[in-house]
């Protein structure tokens, strides 16, 4: 009779696991694919977060490196600053 209790907490126990499981999975793919992830992303391109330093002219002409895809913010319409980092 012990035996049959145990087996049933365990059965209990492993699909109290798989759910959890599953609603984690499900969580991140909801986050995913509603675009909300960039939110927790962002940090991780901004510029300033990359050790960079937003310019108006090419990182060239300051003797540094261009980093792509930050998210420098327009100066005008048609000019998109440079993210520029030091170059050791």
């Amino acid at each position: 009779m012990m035996l049959a209790a145990k087996k049933g907490q365990a059965t209990v126990l492993r699909i109290l696991v798989i759910a959890v499981l599953l609603l984690v999975v499900l969580s991140i793919m909801i986050i995913f694919f509603t675009g909300k992830f960039r939110l927790f992303s962002k940090g991780l391109v901004s510029c300033e977060a990359r050790g960079g330093v937003c310019k108006e002219k090419p990182c060239s002409e300051y003797g540094m490196a261009t980093i792509k895809n930050s998210d420098c913010p327009k100066i005008t319409n048609e000019t998109r600053p440079y993210c520029c980092i030091a170059v050791e």
